[in-house]
């Protein structure tokens, strides 16, 4: 491993917001017939350029050794690379980086939480040798930095392993605005903002606000709170002096915007993904697949885990890059079980009296049905 890689791997896995990179222990007893993951986007640069371009800092999203680089292919059977990169005169962040695009980081975070799952799948014979193409399926939100999250992790779980090796990778309508993968008011009409996290928090960040002329709304307050975060949790200076007190509240209101606001009414904040979650190991899909990932936002990891846990989810959150919720159903005899996991840790499931695995086919007619009852105006 060279030292530079090996230097950018550390201080990737050294980022204090990162979620660890855990899997739980084996079910004694009972065989591993299908896993599915729903990841957070690994680290990226913030939406808000703020300050000038050397105030923002040093932020590097496609160096040399970058795991899941702007690269592009052409025809598949005459195999050429062609590397995207933007004019540095006119990139958002210092040398290489556009607002919201995945650092090098972040990548880097992505691939050994992959690195992780295969070698925990594998050593629980999920796989018992190298994983089709037909075996694995992939599901990601359209924006980049969730397609790349998704690219990163495969290459940690399954290194290619012979030239021009081909993977499908499902995607939202790029530039439609509905990442149906992430719950929010663009992909389901009934969902709507709290306006009262904007209330008690705004006054905190309106130092930032008020320096930067930006407008009091609740989506400028979650990029200022996810601006600060971005800052703070990988080490770098803010371009603007931001005490501790506002950084605390930077954190409270993500953990308002997600879990707090998620708990009034899980269902709905879950509806489309649950049904997802369901559809792809339910063999609805006609084809017989081993594993799944999803690659969606810290809103996507959150609406599933307040939704299985109820109020034990209900938790000061500090991981905000590479959060990860884990299904995997378990056979014995020729009975199905589910058990579902978050960043490493066994979800003990609300609606089945705190049971950390169950029936599969109970799971289903259990009250975890309801999501079917919210924004069925999606597939």
């Amino acid at each position: 491993m060279s030292l530079t890689l090996l230097f950018s791997l550390c201080q990737c896995l050294n980022n204090k917001c990162v979620s660890p990179f855990h899997t739980p222990s084996p079910i004694k007893g009972y065989k591993l017939k299908f896993a599915q993951v729903l990841i957070s986007e690994g680290e990226y640069a913030p939406k808000l350029t703020l300050g000038n371009i050397i105030e923002r800092g040093h932020w590097s999203c496609d160096q040399d050794n970058a795991v899941s680089p702007n690269m592009f292919i052409s025809n598949f059977n005459n195999y050429r690379r062609f590397k995207r990169i933007t004019e540095p005169q006119i990139v958002d962040f210092s040398p290489n980086c556009n607002a919201e695009e995945l650092t090098a980081d972040g990548q880097f975070q992505q691939k050994k939480l992959g690195e992780e799952y295969f070698e925990y799948l594998f050593k629980n014979g999920l796989f018992t040798d190298y994983p089709k193409p037909s075996e694995i399926f992939v599901r990601s939100a359209a924006e980049q930095r969730n397609i790349r999250s998704a690219q990163a992790f495969i290459h940690g779980f399954v290194p290619p392993g012979t030239q021009n090796t081909s993977l499908t990778l499902m995607t939202d309508e790029e530039g439609s605005g509905r990442s149906l993968l992430k719950p929010s008011i663009q992909t389901c009409k009934e969902i709507t903002n709290d306006d009262d996290i904007i209330k008690e928090y705004w006054p905190s960040i309106s130092p930032i606000a008020s320096k930067y002329g930006i407008e009091q709304t609740y989506e400028n307050m979650i990029d200022i709170a996810r601006w600060v975060i971005s800052y703070s949790c990988s080490g770098r200076k803010l371009p603007f002096s931001v005490t501790q007190e506002i950084q605390d509240a930077c954190h409270k209101i993500i953990n308002k915007h997600t879990y707090g606001r998620f708990s009034k009414k899980p269902e709905l904040f879950a509806s489309y993904l649950m049904r997802e979650f369901i559809r792809i190991p339910s063999n609805i899909t006609g084809i017989e697949y081993k594993f799944s990932l999803f690659s969606g936002s810290e809103e996507s990891v959150a609406s599933i885990h307040q939704l299985l846990a109820g109020s034990d989810a209900n938790v000061t959150m500090t991981e905000h890059y590479a959060n990860h919720l884990l299904m995997e159903i378990w056979t014995k005899g020729k009975t199905e079980y589910v058990r579902f996991a978050y960043n490493g840790q066994v979800i003990k499931l609300k609606e089945m009296k705190g049971k950390d695995i169950v029936k599969l086919s109970d799971f289903k007619k259990s009250e975890y049905k309801n999501v079917h009852d919210y924004c069925k105006d999606l597939p």
